[in-house]
């Protein structure tokens, strides 16, 4: 189990055994469709901490920017690549 906090003070654990070719495949393909992230932040997060991150990034307004949604996954990504080493 991976666990970090992102750079905004999110904490999460990664299930090690979700990061694996399929995930891979994936990121290599979310430069030519950035809709691909959302399916690489709920295998990462599982539903539960991907709701919570959500709500992490919400605005007082309610509504979830796509650039703080989209940071706070890069930088989880980050995290974990650092804790992992």
């Amino acid at each position: 189990m991976i666990k970090g906090e992102s750079k905004t003070g999110f904490k999460f654990n990664i299930n090690e055994k979700f990061i694996d070719w399929e995930l891979l495949e994936m990121m290599a393909e979310v430069d030519k469709n950035p809709i691909l992230m959302i399916s690489i932040a709920k295998r990462l997060l599982g539903i539960k901490q991907y709701n919570r991150l959500k709500d992490h990034c919400r605005t007082k307004d309610g509504r979830v920017p796509f650039e703080t949604m989209g940071e706070g996954i890069l930088s989880i990504i980050d995290t974990s690549k650092e804790t992992e080493n």
